[in-house]
Formats: C-alpha cells, structure tokens, sequence
C-alpha cells in the first residue's frame, strides 16, 4: 500500500495525470486490503474536494475497508449514505456482501438480515457467500434461531450449502446451548452433500 500511495501522489507533479474515479477507487480497495482504513477515508475526502465522482466500486471498497478493519459503525455509516443519498448509483451484490461482512465483525446478526432482505428486496439473488455471511454474524451473535431460519431459507431458496454454512449454523447453536440441534444438523450434512471436516 506503500507505493500504491507514492505513485497516487506523484500522479500530478511528475507525469500530469490527473486521479479519476478509476485511480482514486483501485487506491482505495488497495488499503482498505491492507487495513488502512483512515487512508483510504483520507483519499474520499480528496475526491470530494477535487470533484471526483465516487462510484460503486468506490462505495463497496470504502465498506469493504471498514469490514477489515471491523469499523463497524463507519461501514455503516457509508452504506447507508450510499442507499439514502446517491439514488443514482445502483447498489451490487458485492457492496451487499461488504455491508454484511461488516455486521459480522460487529456482531450485529439482526443488522445482517435486515441488509441481507435489502438486497433481496432490491431483486438481488443472494448465493453461498452471502448466506454464509449471514450465518457467520448470528455465530459470532450466538443468535441460533436466525441462524436456523437463514439455513432453512438457503434450502427453500435451493441456494447450494457447504462447510462453511454447517459450520456457521453449528457454531451458532453451540454458542446459545442448543448441543442437540447441533448434533442433529451436523448428522445432517452428507444428507445435503457435504462431507464434515476437521472444523465441522
């Protein structure tokens, strides 16, 4: 992230090129990969000065750079300007995804979902990774129930479930003492395809 900076700042004074969207978003994703979430506000903060239009890849590497660093409320801060304030960028499933990543490191399993329907509302067809998402926020939430429930709408939707869904749903009901459902989910697994691992 280093010289992603250096060469963002010799831009103007060396070769005359000056940072776009392209640029500004490519530097962004590349510290918020590096959990350099102040940086990568600090750059925003320059595009709005210079006028430089954010888009969806701006947004979803902003929250995504959130998510890493588990800023939880700054990520949420983001998405929900991004929702309420800018009708003219079209929100994706990848912005989707950061925002629910971003509840599970705050723990936030009832925020999850209430993104998580967003998206599905907006016609927007979730897949593995972003149930398993959802799944890995009621864990950390020791939230069983709307763990259950979100397994539940994976198999009514025929959405594919793998380890990481069993493992997410276990971890969950192990969390809030439901040892027998866990039992049960877990015998379940080569029901549904999967073959348990060391983790399971």
């Amino acid at each position: 992230w280093h010289k992603a900076l250096e060469c963002y700042r010799l831009m103007m004074p060396v070769h005359g090129a000056e940072p776009n969207t392209i640029t500004c978003s490519a530097l962004i994703n590349t510290l918020g990969k590096s959990k350099q979430c102040d940086k990568a506000f600090e750059v925003f903060a320059e595009m709005q000065k210079r006028d430089i239009p954010a888009n969806i890849f701006t947004y979803s590497a902003l929250v995504s750079a959130c998510a890493k660093a588990k800023r939880y409320e700054r990520a949420m801060e983001v998405f929900e300007d991004l929702v309420n304030n800018h009708p003219e960028i079209e929100v994706d499933q990848i912005t989707y995804s950061a925002a629910i990543s971003a509840c599970v490191q705050g723990r936030r399993s009832d925020k999850a979902i209430e993104i998580f329907n967003l998206m599905t509302s907006h016609g927007i067809k979730a897949n593995t990774i972003t149930f398993n998402s959802v799944l890995s926020a009621c864990e950390k939430c020791a939230d069983g129930q709307r763990a259950v429930d979100t397994f539940n709408r994976m198999r009514a939707e025929r959405v594919s479930v793998d380890r990481v869904t069993f493992s997410a749903l276990i971890g969950a009901l192990d969390r809030c003492g439901e040892y027998e459902k866990a039992l049960e989910y877990y015998q379940s697994m080569r029901l549904c395809g999967v073959t348990p691992d060391a983790a399971t």
